[in-house]
């Protein structure tokens, strides 16, 4: 005896494809923004935790932060602060504000964190120097260019 016949699978037409490419979309929309929020709020719960002088706490929400948005500059530049000033973990903070310059190249506080790790390098470094490569990688001009086309 056989079962009741199966259903046959629906024909794949050019309308059904665009509706299912369509709802895809909104659907990585909705993901996105639901990234973004908790991105958020794992941020700020750092934020508390440090001002909570919770630093582990902090540093794990941070983390959870930028593992959830690899773009997110703010979390890689307060992970970067505390790896520094806490836990004086030179090298993880100067990854950390290389990261944050890559995630938003205007984003000046990654400049900042990135040069203060530079100076726990044996001194070197400069903020000249820092916001020198920054304009140069973000605009294609130096400093001096600049100052030179603004006069």
């Amino acid at each position: 005896m056989r079962g009741a016949p199966r259903p046959r699978a629906p024909l794949v037409t050019e309308t059904n494809c665009r509706h299912s490419r369509d709802a895809n979309k909104a659907l990585r929309v909705v993901l996105k923004s639901m990234s973004a929020e908790t991105t958020t709020a794992l941020r700020e719960a750092g934020n508390e935790a440090y001002l909570s002088h919770s630093y582990l706490t902090a540093h794990e929400q941070w983390s959870k932060a930028i593992a959830n948005d690899r773009t997110d500059a703010k979390a890689y530049s307060n992970r970067s602060m505390l790896r520094l000033s806490v836990f004086s973990d030179v090298d993880g903070a100067f990854e950390d504000a290389q990261a944050a310059v890559h995630a938003d190249p205007l984003f000046v506080r990654g400049y900042e964190r990135l040069e203060a790790a530079m100076r726990c390098f044996h001194g070197h470094g400069s903020v000249h120097a820092v916001y020198e490569n920054g304009m140069k990688d973000t605009f294609g001009k130096t400093l001096q260019e600049e100052n030179e086309e603004v006069e």
